[in-house]
Parts: C-alpha cells; sequence; structure tokens
C-alpha cells in the first residue's frame, strides 16, 4: 500500500471541483469546496471569489467565518506591526459584506507561552528573553524548583503558577493553560530555544484561525557537542486556546486529538523551530531522565496496555539509553498493534526506524532486510532506512552489499515529513560510504568523501582520524603525522592514531621522532608496553643511554606478559652500568626458559663487558647451541677464547663469524693475526 501524499489529494479535489463550477458556476458544495481549500492552503484573498457563490452547502457557514476571521486576525496584526495593510483591509470589508458575518468573539492573535519548568535556573533565562519579544504573556507552572528557577520567572514578568509534581506531564502543561489569558498558546521547554527568524513566521500562523494549532520543527541536540547529531522531529507547538483544549497522556503528552475533538485540523508551518538541549548526555545524566521517563511509561502501560504509542514511546526511551533489545521488543509490540488496528499514524515511520537501528547495532541483518520491506510496502521507506540498511552491512562485514546500499541512499532525498537525523543526508551517508571504501581498502575513492565531510561539518573530529588512515595506508606519510597526531574524544581512534605514527617513524627511520613520541605518551600515562623492545632498540640504534626510569616503567607492564621484555630491560641495565641487576634478569630467565638464546648470549655480553671470559665463553656458547646463525656472536666467542690464550678456540670462533658474515672486519682482522702468528711459530721451529 502506498502512502497517500494529502497535498496531491487536495490539489486534485481542488481540480475536480473547478470542473464542476466550469460547468455550472452557481453550484454551492463545489464553491464552498473550492474556497477552503485555498483557505486551508494561505490562499485567503483568492478564496472570496468562491466563497461568494458558496451559500446552501454544509460547509459554508464554517468556511465564511473563517474566512471573516482571518482577515479580521491579519487587520490586527497590522495595526500591532504600525503597518498599512491595504489589500487586508478591503478583503475584510468585502467578505463581512459578502457573508454578512462579524469577527468571532474569541479569535486574535495574542500569544501567551506556557511552560512548566522544575530546578532550571541554568536555562531559563536566555529560554524567556527569546520569548519575550514574541510573546504577550509568559506562564510558567513550578513543579517543585529548589533553586533560583521561580525568582528567575518572576523577574522576567511571568505569571507564576506552581503544582506538585505526580508523574503526569499533561496534568502540569493543563495547569499552565488555565493561568493563560491569551488567543494563541505557546508551549515550550526551559531546555529549549526559539530560533530567531520564527518571529515572522508566528505572525503568519496567529492570522489564521481556521488552524486548530500549527508544529514546530524540534532539533534536538544529542550530543553534547552541539555541532553534530541534530535529530529532527515535529510537534504541536503553537495552538489556539480553545475552551477546555488540553494535552492528553502522561509522558510525551499530545494536545493533537483534543485539537481535532474541535473540529480543527493542524498544520505544519516551515520555518518555526526550536533548538531543543535536553536529550544532551551530560543533562539526560544530571537529570535522570531516562529512568524517570521509564517508569511513567510504566505506569501508562498499565493504564493502556495495548495504545501502541505507549510502547513506541517505552522503545524510543530504551534506543535514547542504548538498550537495543529492549527497543527491539517494545518496538515489535508497538507495530504488531498497528497492524492488528490496521492503522497507520504519525509516528509509524519513525518506529520502524527505532526498529531498524536496533536490528542493526544487534547484528540481525535478516530482520533489517524484512523491516525494509514492510516499510516499503507501506509507505514509510525513507533515505535514513536506506543508509541504515547500509550500515547494518557495513557492521555484518558485508562491505560489497553495503557499497551498494549506500550508493542508492546517496541517491535520495530528505523527506521534509520526517523525523529523524537529518545529518544523515547532509554527511552522515558520506561518511559511512567512506568507512566502507576504507574497510575494502580503496583509499584513495575514502578520501574524496571524507574531504566532502571535513568541507560540510569540520568540527567532526574522527574525520581528521580517517583520513589519516587513508593517507598512511597510501604511504603518504608526512601528511598522515599531520592527522594522527592531533588529539581525539574516542580512546580506541586514540590508540589507533599512536600506533600508526609511531609505525611511520620506524619505517621512515625517524629514530629520534619515535624515542620523543613514546617518552611523550609516557609522561602522559598512554603508552603501550608493548613499544619497549622497539624503544630499548631505537636507543640502542642511535647509540643513546635510555633513561632506567622510563625503561622501569615499561616494563614492569609487560614483563609478566612478553620474555623478550625481560632481556631488553638487562640490555638497557648494562647499557647504563648497572651490570648485577642485568646479569640477575638474565639468569632467571634461563633458568624460566632454558632455551632463551638471546637472554644466554646478553648474559654473556655483561660477563664480556666485565672481563669474565670464561663465564662470558661459556653463556655464547650455549646459546649458539641454540641458534648456531648468529654472527657477532661467533666473533666475541672468539674473542674470548683469544684472552683466555687458546687460539684454536678463537680460530674457530672467527671463521665461524666470517662464514656467516664474510664482511665483518674485526674478524677478518683477528684471524689473519692468529694465523700470521701461526706462521711465525712454524718458522721459528724448523
Amino acid at each position: 500500500m502506498k502512502k497517500i501524499n494529502p497535498h496531491k489529494v487536495r490539489k486534485q479535489e481542488e481540480i475536480d471541483s473547478l470542473e464542476i463550477i466550469k460547468r455550472d458556476p452557481s453550484n454551492s458544495v463545489a464553491n464552498t469546496k473550492v474556497a477552503e481549500l485555498m483557505l486551508m492552503s494561505e490562499r485567503e484573498l483568492e478564496a472570496i471569489k468562491y466563497i461568494a457563490n458558496g451559500k446552501g452547502a454544509s460547509r459554508y457557514d464554517w468556511v465564511a467565518q473563517h474566512l471573516v476571521d482571518h482577515f479580521h486576525c491579519r487587520k490586527l496584526l497590522a495595526k500591532k506591526l504600525n503597518q498599512n495593510d491595504y489589500h487586508g483591509e478591503h478583503a475584510l470589508k468585502e467578505t463581512i459584506r459578502i457573508t454578512g458575518l462579524q469577527p468571532s468573539k474569541d479569535v486574535g492573535i495574542t500569544i501567551s507561552s506556557c511552560m512548566i519548568v522544575k530546578n532550571e535556573e541554568k536555562h531559563l533565562e536566555k529560554c524567556l528573553s527569546q520569548l519575550k519579544p514574541i510573546v504577550d504573556e509568559m506562564v510558567i507552572v513550578d513543579t517543585g524548583s529548589t533553586d533560583r528557577t521561580v525568582e528567575i520567572a518572576k523577574d522576567m514578568g511571568a505569571v507564576v503558577g506552581f503544582r506538585e509534581w505526580d508523574d503526569d506531564y499533561s496534568a502540569a502543561r493543563n495547569a499552565s493553560i488555565k493561568l493563560a489569558n491569551c488567543h494563541w498558546l505557546l508551549t515550550c521547554d526551559a531546555d529549549e530555544i526559539l530560533e530567531e527568524k520564527s518571529r515572522e513566521v508566528l505572525n503568519g500562523a496567529i492570522i489564521r484561525p481556521q488552524f486548530g494549532g500549527f508544529s514546530a520543527q524540534i532539533l534536538s541536540y544529542l550530543q553534547d557537542d552541539e555541532g553534530v547529531d541534530l535529530f529532527t522531529s515535529k510537534i504541536i507547538r503553537l495552538f489556539r486556546n480553545l475552551p477546555g483544549v488540553k494535552f492528553t497522556g502522561r509522558i510525551h503528552e499530545q494536545v493533537y486529538d483534543s485539537i481535532a475533538n474541535h473540529g480543527y485540523t493542524s498544520a505544519e508551518i516551515p520555518g518555526f523551530v526550536f533548538y531543543h538541549y535536553g536529550y544532551q548526555p551530560s543533562i539526560m545524566e544530571k537529570k535522570n531522565k531516562v529512568e524517570r521517563s521509564l517508569n511513567i511509561l510504566y505506569k501508562e502501560l498499565e493504564d493502556k496496555p495495548d495504545f501502541a504509542f505507549n510502547w513506541f514511546n517505552l522503545a524510543n526511551t530504551y534506543t535514547v539509553n542504548g538498550r537495543h533489545k529492549d527497543a527491539s521488543r517494545t518496538g515489535h509490540k508497538a507495530l504488531e498493534l498497528l497492524k492488528k488496528s490496521k492503522s497507520t499514524t504519525i509516528y509509524s515511520t519513525m518506529l520502524l526506524q527505532i526498529l531498524l537501528r536496533s536490528a542493526t547495532l544487534l547484528g540481525r541483518v535478516e530482520e533489517c532486510a524484512e523491516l525494509c520491506e514492510y516499510a516499503k510496502d507501506n509507505g514509510h521507506y525513507s533515505v535514513l532506512m536506506q543508509t541504515e540498511v547500509a550500515y547494518a552491512y557495513f557492521l555484518n562485514g558485508n562491505y560489497e552489499t553495503a557499497l551498494t546500499e549506500i550508493d542508492k541512499a546517496l541517491e535520495m532525498e530528505w523527506d521534509p515529513t520526517l523525523y529523524g537525523d537529518k545529518a544523515v543526508v547532509e554527511y552522515k551517508r558520506h561518511l559511512i560510504k567512506a568507512e566502507i571504501l576504507i574497510a575494502l581498502e580503496r583509499f584513495d575513492e575514502a578520501l574524496e568523501y571524507i574531504d566532502y565531510v571535513i568541507k560540510t561539518k569540520p568540527d567532526i573530529e574522527n574525520l581528521y582520524h580517517s583520513k589519516g588512515v587513508c593517507l598512511y595506508n597510501l604511504k603518504r606519510y608526512d601528511e598522515s603525522a599531520n592527522y594522527l597526531k592531533r588529539r581525539y574524544n574516542d580512546p580506541k581512534r586514540n590508540k589507533n592514531s599512536q600506533t600508526m605514527l609511531k609505525n611511520i617513524y620506524l619505517e621512515t627511520k625517524r629514530f629520534e621522532d619515535f624515542i620523543n613520541y613514546v617518552e611523550e605518551l609516557i609522561a602522559k600515562n598512554e603508552y603501550d608496553p608493548a613499544d619497549f623492545p622497539k624503544w630499548a632498540f631505537a636507543n640502542e640504534f642511535l647509540k643513546r643511554k635510555p633513561s632506567l626510569q622510563i625503561a622501569e616503567k615499561m616494563y614492569e607492564k609487560i614483563k609478566f606478559e612478553d620474555s623478550s621484555a625481560i632481556v631488553n630491560m638487562a640490555r638497557i641495565y648494562k647499557i647504563n652500568g648497572k651490570y648485577y641487576e642485568a646479569e640477575q634478569l638474565l639468569i632467571e630467565q634461563i633458568k624460566n626458559n632454558p632455551l632463551d638464546c638471546n637472554a644466554y648470549l646478553n648474559l654473556a655480553d655483561v660477563y664480556y663487558t666485565l672481563k669474565k671470559y670464561q663465564e662470558a665463553a661459556k653463556h655464547y656458547q650455549n646459546g649458539l647451541k641454540i641458534d648456531p646463525n648468529i654472527a657477532q656472536a661467533w666473533l666475541l666467542l672468539g674473542n674470548c677464547f683469544a684472552e683466555l690464550g687458546s687460539m684454536e678456540g678463537a680460530k674457530l670462533g672467527y671463521t665461524k663469524a666470517l662464514q656467516l658474515n664474510p664482511d665483518i672486519k674485526e674478524a677478518k682482522e683477528c684471524l689473519a693475526f692468529i694465523e700470521e702468528k701461526e706462521k711465525e711459530l712454524t718458522e721459528a721451529s724448523a
């Protein structure tokens, strides 16, 4: 079943009615229908022509009265703004003449802002400062503040009422409505800011009493960083102060049904925007919003267990809290109830998005596909869902399919009726494609998408990490290092960047930079103990005496995980003249691992430095029994035998060394010296 577009339906109704009028200009029903359609689409001046021939139709009185009321409100606004509205005044006189009606006594253009608050001293003054120039009255109901909230409200000129909090948002909202005296009610929260440009937009709304209410676009920040993750939703925030109008529902309270019960529809106003800070993690945690919302929702479900909207709200709250299994369970319950009632609601699309998100993060790729097919069949499919599907395949490691799906998402446009994260269209789908291309090792292509996102959203720090990764894999090391040096809020990305930057220094033989960077990380306590042998090698390569303090700090973290660290620490002790410490470490290592060739050879090096040639020779021989292919060890063994007066042993050592590496100058010279001595002895004995 395809989703019906109400705008197209109304357009067709108008076309059909105009055809009837063309054949029968005096048809009252068709004239009234066209007048109503124009009245409800901001074409009130055009509607006058048709309402003149509408008398007798069942909808005539309602349409005619609201046409008069519209032009009356338009006249009031012009007077308030000190403007001349000739066309509006003429239209009012003409409409009164044609219909014989006078403006209703309960219509006007004054606005009361209505808020409920508790401990909002941090946000309230800023919120009211934005509202004060726009509204005629500010009403605030306090539900138990213990800070300066009430004092601030009174100082700002608000009408202040009090109500004990009883876990019922509608009851509190309705208490604020009872205190309001204006024709229109504007509801908002203290942690919201009305966009400055909305004032002119509101003027276009309050002159149209033919609508019972108007939806605002709510842009909610989902991260403490205001530059990213804006969730878009639409909620009725401006509505007429009709007799008995009220909110329903303990939480996620709605006024839509009450407006409808008065015989009115609601409309959207482009540009009517609130920025909402209440979903930022720091505020959510401070106010314990999730647990509070869950407790109220549980009560709602006790009263209305078969109300799909309650299950939807519960699923949404679980999603915000990261409880995706619970979100999936309760979301499917909501969907089951909607299917059972064969109804589609304004939140159906968002419900499917929640279910799809949960399935993605739970790794349920098949469920994602099923949800998408259902969404397509029922007119709910969107760019948000297509992007989510691509991300699901990506997380599942199916990169080629993910690439195909994200390309489809990149061809789709944002539907203005959507609820959700508009950043998906602005940059997130591009970022997902970049991640997919990185996984496919197509780094050149990934860079193109990363650069696009950086241009669009330069304040997203993780982009620079991804760019560094691509440049690193393309061996553009100098460029890569500039991005990998940045600090990231994500510890995992930081560690990854650090690893790659260290690899760059090692691969390009920038050992000095490597040593300095590792020691910088050690000072911040962010080092990787696995860097210990590389750090030791870099120091030794540069013939630097490594810091004992730094070495011991790294060694303590790794000594039980990597036996080679013991040998490295012993070498550092030796370089720093701590021969006893080096000896003890190596003896312990040989005891624990009798086949550790390096331990024998390094212990031999300690004894060699101390001129204990007998002990040194013994351990060189033990090491060479395990691995006889180390030329330097044979050279030093030869030196030991030479010092001990064993020319045959020395000759063997030098010969073996040269067999493994013919370029060892010292071995050549020593062997030549021995052979010369042997020759001299032979000649002398002859």
